[in-house]
């Protein structure tokens, strides 16, 4: 999928923001991004945060002498605006787990101390 965003500059280095689905950003997948020199594939890492910040290695201004900057993507982690009755099962399903491992978590915190 590619992600339409600004680029603004700072020295050397571009900044962009690039929205990411939800589940892209839980279990990792790419981002295909605009560079200044087309398009990149761009690596989202499982478990990426919203207000991450990933980057491009020398995918920056160049200057003589100086090198080449870097492009650095901002993550928005993107949530869907409607859901399906299968997708609201499956989130609950999520949120159950989630509070069992938080649970558990406490539990064996509790017992060490």
């Amino acid at each position: 999928m590619l992600q339409e965003a600004s680029i603004w500059r700072s020295g050397l280095d571009l900044h962009s923001q690039l929205a990411v689905p939800l589940w892209d950003a839980a279990l990792g997948g790419t981002a295909t991004v605009h560079t200044l020199r087309g398009t990149a594939s761009l690596a989202i890492p499982p478990g990426t945060q919203h207000g991450a910040v990933l980057s491009l290695a020398a995918a920056g201004v160049e200057r003589e002498g100086a090198g080449r900057g870097q492009h650095h993507f901002e993550v928005l982690v993107e949530l869907p605006r409607q859901v399906s009755s299968a997708e609201v099962a499956l989130l609950q399903r999520l949120a159950e787990l989630q509070r069992w491992r938080g649970g558990a978590r406490s539990r064996r915190q509790g017992e060490a101390g």
